[in-house]
């Protein structure tokens, strides 16, 4: 905490040296701008990067050093170079969450897909355990016994129907 004071105090002090001062070391011009990308977003640096250049150019009677092609040039590269990383670093962490995302998708998918194919083959083996218990029902409800080639002994007990004969 007091180390953030101290960063604090120190924007404070070098937006309060004379005019002249802040545009010979372009490390001070970068401070505010550095200090509102670090604490907020893209969008509050464009507006500080804006308002220190007006308040800079206010203070210098909007003309001299902060009128200068270069220095404009210079200040803008500055702050459109911190924007875009601002704005790469933020897509790179939306990328990075959407990928973890997408790995617990991927995963929960793939239990789901393990349990539904373990259920399928509790299924199928239920399946054939059925048809395997009908079969001997249906075996030992007539019983027949070969006594010749095309000739069998079988005792009628009840209706005889289609399924039966």
């Amino acid at each position: 905490m007091r180390a953030t004071l101290r960063r604090l105090r120190l924007c404070w002090q070098l937006r309060s040296l004379p005019a002249n001062h802040m545009f010979r070391n372009s490390l001070l011009h970068a401070v505010p701008m550095v200090v509102a990308l670090l604490l907020t977003g893209s969008r509050w640096l464009l507006l500080n990067a804006t308002l220190f250049l007006v308040i800079m150019l206010v203070r210098g009677g909007w003309s001299g050093i902060y009128t200068s092609i270069p220095n404009l040039v210079a200040y803008w590269a500055l702050a459109g170079g911190m924007i875009l990383s601002r704005l790469a670093v933020d897509n790179a962490q939306r990328l990075e969450e959407a990928r973890r995302i997408a790995e617990e998708e991927r995963m929960r998918t793939a239990e789901a897909l393990a349990l539904a194919q373990q259920r399928a083959n509790e299924l199928e083996q239920r399946s054939a355990e059925q048809g395997r218990l009908l079969q001997l029902v249906s075996d030992l409800e007539t019983p027949a016994i070969a006594i010749a080639d095309d000739v069998l002994l079988a005792p009628i007990v009840g209706n005889l129907d289609a399924r039966r004969a």
